[in-house]
């Protein structure tokens, strides 16, 4: 008995590993959280508590859930911080699929989002006065 459990639990483990592999980010989180996460992972909304363990500074994410607008997945919009913040995607992220897949494609859209913003803040110094450039690029 004692080693059909063991072996049970060797083999839960390589499926968590595998998952890890497969979305990096979760080797900042538990194994009890990891299969909460993926037990849940038809549930997006259910899975938001754990982006903080994934993501520094990420409080969630802003989401629309299906049938608003003709919708038949969620998709999400924008990631807010703890402190109040939120930044735009510069696409919107249809969550489907395998929960480490739509993660993957969540981190795509902060980076390329991130990049984009941070361009046009750049840009936006150049011949613009400090008061002015501040206020219009926040954060």
């Amino acid at each position: 008995m004692e080693s059909k459990l063991e072996k049970i639990q060797k083999s839960l483990d390589q499926y968590l590993e595998t998952k890890r592999m497969a979305f990096p980010r979760f080797y900042f989180i538990s194994n009890d959280d990891l299969l909460e996460i993926l037990g849940q992972a038809r549930e997006p909304m259910a899975v938001q508590p754990h982006l903080k363990k994934c993501f520094e500074a990420i409080k969630g994410l802003k989401m629309e859930p299906p049938g608003k607008d003709g919708r038949r997945n969620y998709e999400a919009f924008g990631m807010n911080s703890p402190d109040g913040e939120y930044v735009a995607f510069s696409t919107q992220i249809v969550i489907e699929g395998a929960v480490e897949a739509w993660l993957l494609e969540i981190e795509a859209s902060m980076r390329s989002s991130l990049k984009k913003i941070l361009a046009a803040t750049i840009a936006g110094i150049k011949g613009a006065k400090r008061e002015k450039w501040v206020n219009d690029y926040p954060g």
